[in-house]
């Protein structure tokens, strides 16, 4: 009886206390906007070799017009063979095309033979193309994709020039793509 009468009279207090605006020893809350770190820069690690982009997104759809991983690593393969440093760009939903769930960098690279930071995945909600368009101006590099890139064109005036979008295809199972 008297535990409840102790407890009745402790509440009793708070609520005074409340109601008279009195703060308890209560830190007022900050309030903080929450952000995800940027992603590395993936052309850190350029330096003496020559970048080229590739829209993964874009890659993927080459044979069958069905996503397909081999598709990109054929890709791959060859811009490496033509002493080319690959640089991938998805979309965010790159994931749920190729598995059942989100796909950052970290799970994407040992299927392509890249290190995490030469692949990056927009974010959720944005289009990969204006990322693509503006990491090959910065780098003055080519981009392996079939996407004209047509909205785009006006803001990034480097697609423009002639030699930067290198398109390709399959045909009967072998990649055609001139670079």
């Amino acid at each position: 009886m008297l535990a409840l009468c102790l407890i009745s009279s402790l509440a009793a207090l708070y609520l005074v206390l409340r109601v008279r605006n009195f703060r308890i020893s209560k830190p007022p809350r900050q309030w903080q906007l929450r952000r995800k770190a940027p992603a590395p820069a993936p052309h850190r690690d350029l330096r003496g070799q020559k970048p080229i982009l590739i829209d993964g997104s874009n890659v993927l759809h080459w044979r069958k017009n069905l996503p397909e991983l081999t598709a990109l690593q054929r890709v791959l393969a060859r811009a490496k063979a033509a002493g080319y440093a690959p640089l991938v760009i998805f979309d965010a939903n790159v994931g749920y095309k190729l598995s059942d769930h989100y796909m950052g960098p970290e799970e994407l690279a040992p299927l392509l033979g890249l290190p995490p930071r030469r692949i990056q995945v927009v974010d959720s909600g944005l289009p990969a193309d204006p990322e693509i368009l503006r990491q090959a101006t910065r780098l003055g590099a080519k981009i392996i994709t079939n996407d004209r890139y047509r909205d785009w064109l006006d803001q990034f005036s480097h697609a423009k020039r002639k030699n930067v979008l290198i398109r390709g295809h399959f045909r009967g199972g072998r990649l055609v793509l001139s670079l």
